[in-house]
């Protein structure tokens, strides 16, 4: 990712997430979505290698263990994986669609609190001063705990007192972070749980669109 921000720990995060929360799997989901065949696959490993080559050409992106071969080889990969989960997923598996749910809960969750993080708004951590290390570090942890929660109970039952539920304990698991001084934050509690008061619609029409109805079938 060319130099977007400032700190260059916080643009390498930003290239990082762009990449594999944006690029990689909208494309994954066109190419499924499109019936493309293996030779478009296969361009697409060719067009995200050229584009890792180009930064690295550029001097604004490096390498540490990755390789670029590895690139070339996996993304094609990625994208046959993803025509088999959505065949899957019309079969209506349900192995996949149980991790499908969580799965959308937990990245959604995850890219929330990175776009508040962006906006200076929140920041996880140890100690006086949170760095973003300890950030990204502790995210995931929060998202897992939150997305548990929310998938067990949502899919159980789809409905308000379910999504009550789910933002009540989000409330509290918010409370118990920010008094254990893991979390520093400019969002106040109320506007918090409006903000997830939306997501937690957003997990419940993820719900719908991978099981149906409100409760189970």
């Amino acid at each position: 990712m060319p130099n977007v921000l400032r700190n260059k720990s916080l643009d390498n995060f930003l290239g990082a997430f762009l990449s594999q929360s944006i690029f990689v799997p909208y494309t994954a989901v066109y190419l499924t979505l499109t019936k493309s065949g293996l030779a478009k696959k296969l361009l697409g490993g060719i067009y995200f290698s050229l584009i890792e080559l180009l930064f690295l050409r550029l001097r604004v992106y490096k390498h540490n263990w990755w390789r670029t071969v590895y690139t070339l080889i996996l993304i094609p990969i990625y994208f046959v994986i993803s025509d088999y989960w959505y065949y899957m997923l019309a079969q209506k598996n349900e192995l996949i669609r149980k991790i499908s749910l969580f799965l959308m809960i937990m990245v959604t969750e995850t890219n929330l609190f990175l776009l508040l993080a962006f906006l200076r708004k929140i920041r996880f951590g140890w100690g006086r001063y949170h760095a973003w290390t300890e950030h990204f570090l502790i995210t995931p942890l929060y998202s897992i705990t939150f997305s548990l929660f929310s998938y067990f109970t949502l899919k159980k039952y789809n409905g308000y007192w379910a999504k009550l539920m789910v933002v009540l304990f989000d409330a509290c698991l918010y409370q118990i972070f920010i008094r254990t001084k893991i979390l520093k934050t400019k969002i106040k509690l109320i506007n918090y749980i409006l903000i997830k008061s939306v997501m937690v619609f957003v997990y419940g029409t993820y719900r719908k669109w991978i099981f149906g109805g409100y409760r189970d079938e």
